[in-house]
């Protein structure tokens, strides 16, 4: 697309580079129709912002985190320009047009703007996904297009863009940043946006990588080089380009730069990192306990079930349909004791129902805390309750009256968590009474927030899912400040992960959708939202008994494991396609319950650093170019290859290893080492039930006993560790369920060494306020052969070795205090 189709007008360049100043560690540059500042915000982290006007005010409810000052940053003046140097990169205008250019601290070259920035009134018709018949742009600034195009480097693979269709690099792809509800679209190879926007990507290729975030909640789109083959287009309206850069120079370091600004992952509770069951369709308290006790009576572990809109009085929010659920805290009392949790769905649209003693839209309207007209009438919509108002998030007090509704209906009664849905926002253009109904975009001129922070919907929409989701966690925290809250949402943004889980909508019983997965979550780590999952299964259409079996194999690694499907198909519980598949299932969650003590220690390690759980295998081997373009298999954490079977009657699955010395799982036996060290595929037998699963050499993996949820105790812990000559990993453990400060969960640091025909591996003493439960700790050495001998702490000791398994087995009671292992192989 040129620019004459992006413009209602002919756009203004930036014209000629007038004047240049030095701010320490920042330029500015006035140019004739534009305004230019370059700057250090922190360690890893330059800001670019480039307007036809003053710069955008700051907002109240941004997400970005203050930095502290950086050592080493300076601008200054060279001929021809001005080059700001910064820890990890160079900017620097280069010409007289003031062109921008961005280097790598050893002068390689990143980003280069290829033509002047553009600017002028845009054209909706550009973007017609978001367009409601006969809107118009707002006035002002919100309806100016800005244009950025950037020189990309050849052999660039582009990652994250947040949720999307498709591979793991996204080049070659026109990407849309606007949340949308795609019921009755689907989601297809085609689709360009979906219910979430993150405007956020990372450049990488062998041994260099670094990335950015556009920090612009209007409608924007990058061209990924689509148009042209080496350039990325950068379109925003609001007048202005606002990209943070992050130096890298790994993927881990741009994640961590990335959510350092942006807010860390949450923390979430134990029980949210167990097996969610959910069904749109569980209508009546005994059903829901039904569906509970046939997963105690079948021996499979649950955590948390989840109430679709099926609990409520008419599809009102807070409230509970007092026929099908006459008790709801009885009815919640009765799913703890059977150690679950509940989780209860909350729609943003309020029933427009005046005088009809329902209180939130009563206080709604009252309060004026509602999105609102041109005019200043409230907004209305249709939703599930039919006309609905929707409330007015970029306003502190609206988001605090939003966390109070919590209290009475759902806090006190023991819900445990709250699934945030519909929040594009979404609406219909009618009553589902009158027969199905067509999704109505909401008009772009809406007005949020008050007083200077008024604001259109054209810059809030990308948000409010965001800020509903704040507006949740913080309600819980307010309510319950002794538990970790736990919010589950389907529309977010950059920034969202520091107060939700999300999940990635209304997918279908296809086989493209369960391959698709990999690479949706994959991205949805590298945008910074660790904690993400797809519906096992399934949402639409019905699975089938084969498909349902791989792709609850494969739910076991993701980082939010949830059964989910609508109203309207066969039942999807894990025994309703018979008993083989019941036994697939029942594997697959005794894994991942194992899984646990990994899955936690990783869920620390996101909420310091923002490491997903879920890696591409580039983002543990950035050096090997092989290993960056594998998007069908994936790391979890440092220590686990999965490689999922993703077509029907596979029962072979090939795949490129990374270097190094790789074993199997589930036997312990080495495997392809001479794939691995020529980069070819190897061919790994992937039986229904056991997915090929590899444990890499160095490998510190901590293993749990199964549990029937994590209601249970933690008695054994196990550690599985594979040969290498250096590796380390902290397993940190808590109570699964409080708010810590920093030291309290307890923290084992664990160290594996070997030298010659000697390996040792080191448990740390255990540090922090936590102390675990009374429990076994073992010691599982994966080998070539039974070991000559072993000892612990200097004392000889028979190891139990199991040669089907490949594994010298130790145990003892775990007492807290250091240990050292060592075997003579």
């Amino acid at each position: 697309m040129d620019d004459s189709e992006l413009f209602a007008e002919t756009p203004r360049s930036t014209g000629r580079l007038l004047d240049v100043t030095t701010d320490g560690p920042a330029f500015d540059a006035a140019y004739e129709s534009a305004r230019l500042r370059v700057e250090t915000v922190g360690r890893g982290i330059a800001r670019i912002r480039l307007a036809s006007g003053p710069f955008a005010p700051a907002r109240s409810w941004d997400v970005l985190r203050s930095q502290p000052p950086v050592d080493g940053a300076a601008a200054s003046l060279a001929e021809g320009g001005v080059r700001l140097e910064a820890p990890g990169m160079i900017v620097e205008l280069r010409d007289e047009g003031g062109r921008l250019r961005v280097l790598g601290p050893d002068g390689a070259g990143w980003l280069e703007q290829a033509d002047p920035a553009a600017f002028g009134r845009g054209r909706l018709d550009a973007f017609p996904i978001v367009v409601g018949k006969g809107d118009v742009l707002p006035a002002g600034r919100d309806g100016v297009l800005a244009r950025l195009k950037l020189t990309l480097d050849p052999d660039d693979r582009l990652w994250g863009f947040g949720q999307r269709t498709g591979g793991l690099d996204r080049r070659g792809r026109r990407l849309t940043n606007w949340t949308s509800d795609t019921f009755g679209i689907w989601h297809h190879r085609g689709s360009d946006n979906l219910y979430q926007a993150q405007p956020v990507f990372i450049a990488v290729k062998p041994g260099r990588a670094f990335g950015a975030y556009l920090h612009v909640s209007h409608l924007s789109r990058f061209d990924a080089a689509y148009t042209h083959p080496d350039r990325l287009a950068i379109d925003a309206f609001g007048g202005e380009i606002d990209l943070f850069l992050f130096a890298g120079p790994t993927p881990a370091d741009v994640v961590e730069q990335l959510t350092r600004l942006t807010g860390r992952p949450l923390l979430p509770p134990h029980w949210a990192l167990g097996f969610h069951q959910s069904r749109w369709g569980y209508d009546s308290a005994q059903t829901v306990l039904d569906v509970v006790d046939g997963f105690r009576a079948r021996g499979l572990p649950l955590d948390a079930v989840h109430l679709d809109i099926d609990y409520m009085r008419g599809f009102r929010c807070f409230t509970w349909d007092p026929q099908r659920f006459p008790d709801p805290a009885g009815f919640v009392a009765a799913v703890h004791d059977r150690g679950a949790r509940v989780v209860t769905i909350i729609d943003p649209g309020l029933k427009d129902d005046p005088g009809s003693g329902y209180p939130p839209a009563d206080e709604a309207l009252m309060g004026a805390r509602v999105l609102r007209n041109a005019d200043g009438s409230p907004f209305r919509g249709y939703v599930w309750p039919d006309r609905a108002l929707f409330p007015d998030f970029a306003r502190a007090e609206v988001r605090d009256w939003w966390g109070s509704l919590h209290g009475d209906s759902l806090v006190a009664v023991g819900v445990d968590g709250i699934w945030n849905d519909m929040n594009e926002p979404s609406a219909f253009d009618g009553s589902f009474a009158g027969g199905h109904s067509h999704d109505r975009p909401f008009p772009l001129g809406l007005e949020h927030g008050d007083g200077n922070e008024r604001a259109s919907h054209l810059e809030v929409r990308n948000l409010y899912g965001t800020l509903e989701g704040r507006a949740t966690f913080e309600g819980l925290r307010r309510l319950r400040p002794e538990r970790r809250p736990w919010v589950l949402t389907r529309s977010a943004g950059v920034g969202s992960q520091a107060t939700c889980a999300t999940w990635m909508g209304d997918n279908n019983s296809w086989w493209e959708h369960l391959e698709m997965s990999v690479p949706q979550l994959l991205s949805m780590g590298l945008s910074g939202s660790p904690h993400a999952g797809a519906d096992i299964g399934g949402f639409r259409e019905n699975a089938s008994a084969e498909l349902f079996a791989r792709w609850i194999e494969l739910g076991a690694f993701y980082p939010f494991m949830r059964d989910h499907t609508e109203q309207g198909t066969r039942p999807q519980e894990p025994w309703a396609f018979g008993p083989a598949v019941e036994a697939v299932a029942r594997a697959a969650l005794e894994l991942r319950y194992r899984l646990l003590p990994y899955l936690v220690s990783l869920a620390h390690e996101a909420a310091f650093s923002g490491a997903p759980l879920m890696r591409p295998l580039g983002f543990e081997f950035p050096d090997e170019a092989d290993s960056l373009d594998v998007e069908d298999a994936f790391m979890l954490g440092p220590w686990l290859l999965v490689a999922p079977v993703i077509r029907p009657r596979q029962r072979w699955r090939s795949v490129v290893l990374p270097p190094g010395r790789w074993r199997d799982f589930w036997s312990g036996l080495p495997v392809a080492a001479e794939a691995a060290a020529r980069a070819r595929p190897a061919l790994l037998e992937a039986p229904l039930g056991r997915p090929p699963l590899l444990l890499r050499e160095g490998a510190l993996l901590p293993l749990g006993n199964v549990r029937a949820s994590t209601a249970a105790a933690l008695t054994e812990l196990t550690l599985m560790a594979s040969p290498a000559a250096d590796s380390r990993f902290e397993l940190v453990e808590d109570d699964g369920e409080s708010v810590v400060d920093v030291g309290g969960p307890a923290r084992t640091q664990l160290a594996l060494s070997l030298r010659g025909s000697e390996l040792t591996l080191s448990v740390g003493a255990r540090s922090g306020a936590f102390a675990p439960s009374p429990r076994t700790l073992a010691v599982a050495l994966r080998l070539d052969a039974a070991p000559a001998a072993v000892t612990l702490d200097g004392t000889e000791v028979q190891a139990v070795w199991d040669g089907e398994r490949s594994a010298a087995t130790l145990s003892w009671d775990d007492d807290g205090a250091a240990h050292e292992v060592r075997a003579t192989l």
